[in-house]
């Protein structure tokens, strides 16, 4: 993936081997770890150490294409940003 001007933040903090990961689980994936480590860097660095940080991002990453497809046009949550539905449904923004 050549998009690393969306996702500067994680390029800087995060290892190699977390950023191609992040880079096979695609656009999505990155962005999320870009705004981890926006938001909660200390939290982030934490998981990563721990060995946790793949694992939560594709949860992540699966929770966000759920709540994307509930609110596409046409869909019985459509009148609801994305944002507003995945609170209403529990998803924490955060790692």
């Amino acid at each position: 993936m050549n998009n690393r001007t969306t996702w500067v933040a994680a390029h800087k903090v995060l290892s190699p081997e977390t950023i191609s990961a992040a880079e096979i689980m695609g656009l999505e994936a990155c962005r999320i770890l870009d705004r981890w480590i926006l938001g909660w860097k200390k939290r982030t660095l934490e998981l990563q150490k721990s060995g946790g940080l793949l694992a939560r991002l594709q949860l992540q990453v699966e929770r966000e294409r759920d709540v994307a497809k509930a609110t596409e046009p046409g869909s019985e949550y459509a009148w609801m940003g994305s944002m507003e539905y995945g609170q209403l449904i529990g998803i924490d923004p955060a790692p």
